[in-house]
């Protein structure tokens, strides 16, 4: 994880007992039913940028040094660049994707809002929805994937071939 202001935040964990890491619901919508999740479903409203903000700033009054967007999809979220954007003034951001929405400007939206770490986790190869393979892969985004895998021999072999 990548940590901005790395001599504010040592302090705070240190010496106040300020979280670490806070992972913040921003929906509960996703475009994926991967079978292993119970954080998602197709019909919920996503939850209001200002019941958001006002979670947001608690987490700041707590000293939190990153706060992480999750979901569902947190891309799902219409108001996912402001939401970092809002985090980000006292705290870094994360954002926890499947990577089936990330499109160029997804991605400069959430780099002109200041997002610190974004991982991909890859639970499946096929979204629930056609997605065309040219969109799937943006040329100038950097992946680092960071989560276990889990697959059967079929999907390990799948992902070799990905």
């Amino acid at each position: 994880m990548q940590i901005k202001n790395l001599l504010q935040a040592v302090p705070r964990v240190l010496f106040s007992n300020a979280p670490l890491d806070a992972q913040l619901i921003v929906t509960r919508r996703c475009n994926l039913s991967c079978g292993y999740c119970s954080e998602y479903d197709s019909f919920s409203q996503p939850v209001p940028l200002e019941d958001l903000k006002e979670r947001i700033d608690a987490l700041h009054r707590l000293g939190s040094v990153n706060i992480t967007l999750l979901g569902g999809e947190p891309l799902m979220h219409p108001d996912v660049a402001e939401i970092t954007r809002y985090a980000g003034r006292k705290a870094n951001v994360s954002v926890v994707t499947n990577g089936f929405l990330l499109r160029n400007g997804v991605i400069t939206a959430l780099n002109d809002a200041g997002l610190n770490n974004l991982t991909v986790s890859i639970d499946t190869l096929h979204a629930d929805l056609p997605v065309p393979q040219s969109t799937c892969r943006p040329p100038h985004l950097q992946v680092y994937l960071c989560n276990t895998l889990l697959f059967n021999d079929v999907r390990i072999m799948q992902l070799v071939r990905f």
